[in-house]
Order: C-alpha cells, then sequence, then structure tokens
C-alpha cells in the first residue's frame, strides 16, 4: 500500500485572491509496485556453496538425481497476492550445460545432471528475483550486482579424495583447523582441542610433531618447538614456554588421538597457532560501536573474503575479536587482522596493504563492502592498553602540574597578605599612645555644683579697734 499527496485549492470566480488550499492524501491499495529484494547485506554481494564432485559420479539418465546445493531468498513487501516471488537462472553465466537448476517458488538451487571429468573448480550463477510468474529467460538479460533483485551465486567444486587418502582418514571427522593467535609473554596458555568419546571408548592424545613457518618479513629464525605440551587426558595443548625472542610465525600442531585398549589411531586433530606480535597486524577502524560490530562482524569478514577471492585467491585474512578504538570515542570500534598466503605464511603488513589497495579502487565491491560496514581507515594494530597508559600518563602530569603551580601561587599570595597585615598592625601599635600618658594628658572634667577659682582666694582683711563688727543685740 502507497499513498499520494495531493493539493485540493478552490477558487472564488468573483473575488480571484480569494481561495483556500487543503492536501489530500490519496492511499492506493493492492498495487504491486515493489520488487523481489535479495537483501542489503546480500544483495551485492556473491554467496558462496560448495559441492562434492564424488556425488554426481555414475549418475544415468534413469537414476538421475537432485542434489541440491544451497538456498537463495527474497523478499517483496507488496501485499497478497502480489508479495509473490519465482526465482530463475540466468543462462548467459556458467550454467549453459544446464548442470544446475532451481526451484522456481523456494530458491533452492540443484544439480541436476552429473559433472564433466574435465569440470570447472567454481561454477558462476546469476540468480532472478521476479513477480513474473513462468518468466522466459532465454532472452539477453545481463546481470548487475547493483540490481537488488539479482544475486551472484559461486559453487566451488571440492576434489574427489585419493584412495590413499580415504584408507587413511581418521574414524571421526572434526572442523579442527582452530587458529589460535598470540603474541608474547603467554606462558601456560591453554588450547582446547578435544574431541569427543564415542560409544563409550577411552582416547588418550599425542602430540605427533610441530612444524614451523616463519613470517614473511623474518630474516633470522628463531622458533621453539618444545614451547608446546599436550595433556594426555584432554588433547588440550599447553603453552609451557615463552615465545618472546622467537620469530613470529605459524606453528602447526598435528595431534593424534588413540584408543586406551587398542593403540589405533581414532582421530587426527590439527591445530595453528600464530605467532604474531600488535605491531606486525593491522585494523580496521569503524565507525560504529563495538556492540554493534561484534553482532555484525562475522558478515563482514565473510563479506571481505569472498571480495578479495575473486580477484587474489593468495590472500586470507585473519581476524581477531573487535573491541573500542579509544577510550575518547566509545562510538568507535576496530578490530585488528593479519593475513597468510595459500602456503600458510604470515605476510608483512606492507604486501597485506599493497594488496589491499590494489583491490579498493572508488568504485570497486571492496569499497562498497567498506562503505556498507562503515569502514573509516586501515591502521596500525597497536595494543590499546599501551596507547590509553601513556595518554593518560600525560595527561594527569600535566594536570599535577597545574594543580602545583595553582596551589604555590595561592599560599605565596596568602602569605604576602600576612605579612602586609602584621606590618600595618605594627606600625598601628607603635603609633598608639600608652596608658600613663593617657592618664596625664587626660582633660579635667568640673563638676557642675563647684565655681571655678581663677584669680585665687581673697587678700586677708584685719579689723580695727576703732571700727568693730556690728553684733545684733548689742
Amino acid at each position: 500500500m502507497s499513498s499520494v499527496f495531493v493539493i485540493v485549492t478552490a477558487e472564488s470566480s468573483i473575488d480571484p485572491n480569494n481561495k483556500v488550499s487543503r492536501p489530500l492524501r490519496i492511499e492506493i491499495a493492492d498495487a504491486d509496485d515493489n520488487v523481489p529484494d535479495f537483501g542489503q547485506d546480500q544483495g551485492s554481494l556473491p554467496i558462496v556453496f560448495m559441492i562434492n564432485a564424488e556425488d554426481t559420479t555414475g549418475w544415468t539418465n534413469e537414476s538421475m538425481h537432485m542434489m541440491m546445493v544451497g538456498k537463495v531468498h527474497a523478499e517483496d513487501v507488496d501485499l497478497p497476492p502480489f508479495d509473490i516471488v519465482n526465482y530463475y537462472l540466468l543462462p548467459h553465466c556458467d550454467n549453459e550445460d544446464g548442470i544446475f537448476d532451481i526451484n522456481q517458488t523456494s530458491g533452492e538451487i540443484f544439480v541436476s545432471a552429473p559433472l564433466p571429468e574435465e569440470h570447472r573448480a567454481t561454477y558462476q550463477l546469476c540468480v532472478l528475483a521476479s513477480p513474473l510468474a513462468n518468466q522466459t529467460t532465454s532472452i539477453d538479460i545481463q546481470f548487475s550486482s547493483k540490481n537488488k533483485s539479482m544475486i551472484h551465486v559461486i559453487v566451488k567444486v571440492m576434489k574427489p579424495m585419493a584412495d590413499t587418502e580415504r584408507d587413511h582418514r581418521p574414524t571421526i571427522q572434526f572442523m579442527n583447523n582452530s587458529i589460535i593467535t598470540m603474541g608474547s609473554g603467554f606462558v601456560d596458555a591453554m588450547i582446547p582441542i578435544s574431541a569427543p568419546i564415542m560409544g563409550g571408548k577411552e582416547l588418550k592424545y599425542e602430540l605427533k610433531d610441530v612444524a614451523f613457518k616463519p613470517a614473511e618479513a623474518e630474516t633470522n629464525v628463531t622458533n621453539s618447538m618444545n614451547a608446546f605440551v599436550v595433556d594426555p587426558h584432554t588433547g588440550d595443548v599447553r603453552v609451557a614456554a615463552d615465545l618472546d625472542g622467537t620469530s613470529e610465525g605459524i606453528y602447526t600442531l598435528n595431534l593424534v588421538a588413540k584408543e586406551k585398549a587398542t593403540d589405533a589411531d581414532y582421530a587426527h586433530l590439527v591445530a595453528k597457532v600464530y605467532h604474531i606480535h600488535d605491531s606486525s597486524r593491522l585494523k580496521y577502524v569503524f565507525e560504529a560501536p563495538v556492540d554493534s560490530l561484534g553482532s555484525s562482524l562475522t558478515h563482514f569478514t565473510q563479506a571481505v573474503q569472498q571480495t578479495i577471492n575473486q580477484t587474489n585467491d593468495q590472500l586470507h585474512l585473519v581476524f581477531d575479536r573487535p573491541q573500542v578504538y579509544h577510550w575518547k570515542s566509545p562510538q568507535r570500534s576496530s578490530v585488528c587482522f593479519h593475513a597468510t598466503n595459500n602456503d600458510d605464511v604470515l605476510l608483512s603488513k606492507g604486501s597485506v596493504l599493497t594488496m589491499l589497495a590494489g583491490l579498493a579502487g572508488n568504485d570497486s565491491e571492496l569499497t562498497q563492502v567498506y562503505l556498507q560496514y562503515k569502514v573509516i581507515n586501515i591502521e596500525m594494530c597497536e595494543s590499546p592498553v599501551i596507547v590509553v597508559d601513556k595518554d593518560d600518563q600525560y595527561q594527569t602530569q600535566i594536570f599535577w602540574w597545574i594543580f602545583a603551580v595553582f596551589l604555590s601561587i595561592l599560599i605565596l599570595s596568602a602569605l604576602t597578605c600576612y605579612l602586609c597585615f602584621l606590618g600595618r598592625y605594627k606600625q598601628y601599635m607603635i603609633g598608639m599612645p600608652k596608658a600613663e600618658d593617657q592618664q596625664t594628658i587626660a582633660p579635667k572634667v568640673q563638676r557642675p555644683h563647684m565655681l571655678a577659682i581663677t584669680n585665687g582666694p581673697p587678700e586677708p582683711h584685719f579689723l580695727s579697734k576703732n571700727n568693730p563688727l556690728p553684733f545684733a543685740g548689742y
């Protein structure tokens, strides 16, 4: 269902300025206006399936089989009944002989004819998803990786196993090519390699041999072949010695699981230990948080490797765990990686950068993968802990220096103010008169009932005998 907005305007025939407009939304239902989509994650990237050439030998027209190779799926967001998707194989890819067929409704790809004796190592198939039923594909429809209704499928044919290899094949088959990446300082590191106990049989494990291939950049090769010890009960391998000081390279550990009762070989286990330092690795930087990268890292590694294999089958990337790019940038994440060639030789950083730069053009598929997963840079893989510690140490030192200078200025200012206060107070105390001086120079206060004598006492007056004082009563 889709909608269209229309502006409806009503205007007066008498007064042209008198008009009013209203928006009107028209919903269109039951429309087949969307095409099938294989999805953003796989529309522009090939899907790889693998088959065994032995499974098609001995087929005849009477005993024809339909061996399933894989299945593709596209979505049509239209409402029923317009959401039906039909799948077709384009004939102009590698299906001219009609060896492969596809189920029109389910998208399952089958091998409908036996492979020729001189078959190809890989078959390139082009799948078209269309809403039309019974569409003819004989017309010249060109495949385009930018068309979201088309997808590229690669079918790899595995070589048949020789009789000698089949006779010496272990009883149980493991996908046990475990890859352990470690640097220096890993002493007593455990590498879990365990086979299940089948049928109640007790097994014991032995380390058959250890092979070492130095890295491409190594000149003076030194290794530690005796650094690995296997647990006879569990099969776990322990790194008993520090690999620091030895050359970088790949240790291939061949283990044998034997039955305790008969001492017969029960399984062969293989593990590869990549001894490489962070300074010899590279890392992808993503404009995405680490939790988002962790959920899509598997798809990213597969997409990058599949894109590289189309033009260069000598480059195999090995990725580490995702981590926060920098503690100051929590919205960015990174993942370290290194590369090997078909001979299991660790490639140098320069060789890997040269190969990746040659594949990452302006409109290349590798560049499209980088844009899809928000890759912003390729840098040297250094230890993030060391970088953070140095940066934090410098910032802490600068902070304490600033704090010490500020505190010194504050103490000096307070001491200066205190000395000035003491000097002023001392001068004030020196200028103050003593208590005895205050009593001598204090002004006299006249009482109101006493007369002030200004001319002194009167002169004495003597009476003569001739003029006695008159007395009353005499």
